[in-house]
């Protein structure tokens, strides 16, 4: 590939006092194969006692470096959209890492597809691993489900952030993260975004998602009310015409909705759609998978994504296994 045929791809890394992760986010975004790549940097204020900001130094030139006052993630990636020079913006936290295809594949797939510069914003599955970097487990998305239902993405919380790449144009029409959100600033950006941008589903891993006890989802509680507010405000978005067009009838969309949130911490969202169903004649409602885990599909939750990340959140890793899963261990 010849780097001044193709769309320059900023990829913008927030860190706060990320010491002991970052050097591998870093690492991975250099290693892309894609050769158009910019790498932003933005160090969100750490008290670390310079660790941070050392180890961003020791790159050079080879990332765009900058040293921030401390205003939260969302305003350490706005810092970097700001920056960006690129034609799209991958996002990469301080502590996930990203296969080296990562971009590469995703501007291929647009390219392949007569997508490349439209209204598209696309995502992958990804590997889940620990705080070593071992393999956990693999999110496989139903790429004939979320091709057919676009909106699953973000109505089934199945999209991950980092896996994103995300035209410039997107954010000049829709604006940067809301700095006032801790918790859900990311999908209601996305949410936003899909009113003109359709979200593509690449099957393909492209990242390593970190998950560990010192993460924003395991510790803050705006995870919760925030939660309750934007699923409330989504699940309201759709009308009964848009019910009918994404699940058949209105009871089975409130069906479907009730079946994901009950496994979910979003207790006033659940339960505006347990009111909302019983307006509606019931019916029987196949089951309807859309993710597996390592090539086989999940077992024991209808919604198993969703019930394992949400006892990630606020049980830990390993009792979201012992609890969602049968016979599987985690790698140590």
């Amino acid at each position: 590939m010849k780097k001044d045929t193709l769309p320059l791809v900023s990829i913008v890394i927030p860190v706060y006092n990320g010491a002991n992760y970052m050097k591998d986010a870093i690492d991975s975004a250099l290693a892309q194969t894609y050769p158009n790549v910019e790498i932003i940097v933005v160090n969100d204020g750490s008290t670390d006692g310079g660790k941070t900001d050392k180890i961003a130094r020791s790159y050079g030139d080879k990332i765009r470096y900058y040293n921030k006052k401390n205003g939260g993630v969302s305003s350490a990636i706005n810092y970097g959209v700001e920056k960006m020079k690129g034609e799209y913006f991958s996002w990469l936290s301080h502590d996930d890492m990203y296969f080296e295809n990562k971009v590469e594949a995703e501007i291929n797939y647009l390219k392949e597809h007569g997508l490349l510069g439209k209204k598209v914003i696309a995502y992958s599955d990804y590997r889940l691993v620990n705080l070593r970097g071992r393999t956990i487990t693999e999110m496989i998305i139903n790429h004939d489900l979320v091709e057919e239902k676009p909106i699953y993405a973000l109505m089934r919380g199945i999209l991950n952030g980092n896996s994103i790449l995300i035209p410039k144009a997107a954010w000049d029409t829709y604006g940067l993260l809301d700095t006032k959100l801790a918790c859900t600033q990311d999908y209601a950006k996305w949410f936003e975004m899909n009113k003109t941008y359709r979200f593509v589903h690449i099957p393909k891993i492209l990242i390593k998602s970190r998950y560990h006890s010192g993460q924003a989802t395991n510790t803050d509680p705006r995870v919760k009310t925030e939660g309750n507010k934007f699923w409330l405000k989504m699940i309201k978005s759709i009308d009964e015409k848009g019910q009918v067009k994404l699940n058949g009838s209105s009871y089975v969309y409130y069906y479907r909705l009730i079946d994901f949130l009950k496994n979910t911490p979003y207790d006033e969202a659940l339960a505006y759609c347990e009111e909302q169903i019983k307006k509606y004649e019931k019916e029987d409602v196949p089951e309807e998978k859309y993710i597996s885990y390592e090539g086989k599909e999940a077992i024991f939750s209808k919604n198993p994504l969703i019930r394992f990340f949400q006892i990630v959140q606020y049980e830990g890793i390993k009792n979201a296994f012992s609890r969602t899963f049968k016979k599987l261990k985690l790698k140590k």
